[in-house]
C-alpha cells in the first residue's frame, strides 16, 4: 500500500468517525443493553472506533517510513 493510499483511507475513516461517534450515528447504540466486554454498547461502540483511528495512524506512519526510505 502506498502512502497517498493510506492517507486516503485515513481521510475517509475520519470522515465516517464524526459521523458514526457523535449523534445521530450513536443513537442505534444507545440502550443500556447488552454489555460487550463490560461496557455499554454504546461506550464500546465510541472506544471501538477510537481504536480503529489509532490503527489507520499507525498504517499511515508506517507507509510513510518505508516511502521515506
Amino acid at each position: 500500500m502506498t502512502h497517498r493510499t493510506a492517507v486516503r483511507l485515513g481521510i475517509g475513516t475520519f470522515a465516517l468517525y464524526t459521523f458514526v461517534v457523535h449523534w445521530p450515528g450513536v443513537l442505534p447504540f444507545s440502550g443500556p443493553r447488552p454489555l460487550v466486554l463490560g461496557l455499554p454498547l454504546n461506550f464500546f461502540w465510541v472506544v471501538l472506533w477510537i481504536v480503529l483511528g489509532l490503527l489507520v495512524l499507525l498504517l499511515m506512519e508506517s507507509t510513510r517510513r518505508r516511502e521515506d526510505g
